[in-house]
């Protein structure tokens, strides 16, 4: 913008107006000018931190793949000590189902021959009160 400067004795001739009115443009280049100072440092300091957003990035992106390699070992480690105790707890426990299979089954071929031996029991009881009872009532 380019504006007159009038001088004061210039201004005193016509009215005080004009000589406002330059104040106000003189006033309005300085905020401009200011502004565009303003907006140049804002431009510098977002630029600086892009560059240190880039960094944090890079240094994130470091950590994350260190991290990650470490986590898989860990999983990897962790996976395999996981499945030997797995092998070993399945090798016991199909030996004790084994063993409990095998006692169910001599269990059941026994309870056929227990069955006959308490018969035998009961008889031999029932015998020997009918002798006791006999020999009471001295029917013997």
């Amino acid at each position: 913008m380019s504006s007159v400067v009038l001088l004061g004795s210039e201004s005193d001739a016509r009215s005080e107006r004009p000589v406002a009115r330059v104040d106000e443009v003189y006033q309005v280049q300085l905020q401009v000018a200011k502004l565009t100072s303003d907006v140049e440092h804002i431009k510098t300091d977002i630029s600086d931190m892009k560059t240190d957003l880039r960094r944090i990035d890079a240094k994130i992106d470091a950590v994350d793949a260190r991290l990650s390699g470490k986590i898989d070992a860990v999983d990897a480690r962790l996976t395999g000590k996981i499945d030997a105790v797995d092998a070993r707890l399945g090798g016991k426990i199909d030996a004790v189902d084994a063993r409990l299979h095998k006692f169910e089954k001599d269990v059941a071929t026994q309870f056929g021959a227990i069955k006959i031996w308490m018969l035998g029991l009961y008889v031999g009881q029932a015998a020997s009160l009918l002798f006791i009872m006999a020999k009471g009532f001295k029917w013997l």
